[in-house]
């Protein structure tokens, strides 16, 4: 059982091809061995999660949208927009 997308094109006028690069990676990908690269994505995968999850910029920024200022301003903003 093949796990191949499809064949992959050769040849120079495959390689200018951005469909053809993208099906021969695709295909690289699945001759991996399949625990280890999962494995390995995974563990990517958790070290994105927590970087973007410990981001105390959102605590600053969730203050700042619902603090009194912006919210008038946002209200102002609607009303302009919809009596129009």
């Amino acid at each position: 059982m093949s796990t191949a997308l499809a064949p992959s094109p050769a040849g120079p006028a495959c390689r200018e091809k951005p469909a053809c690069t993208a099906l021969q990676r695709a295909n690289e990908l699945l001759a991996l061995p399949p625990v280890a690269i999962n494995t390995t994505r995974l563990a990517g995968k958790a070290q994105l999660i927590e970087a973007l999850s410990s981001s105390g910029d959102t605590a600053a920024a969730t203050a700042w949208w619902f603090s009194a200022e912006t919210q008038a301003e946002m209200h102002k903003l609607v009303a302009r927009l919809t009596t129009k």
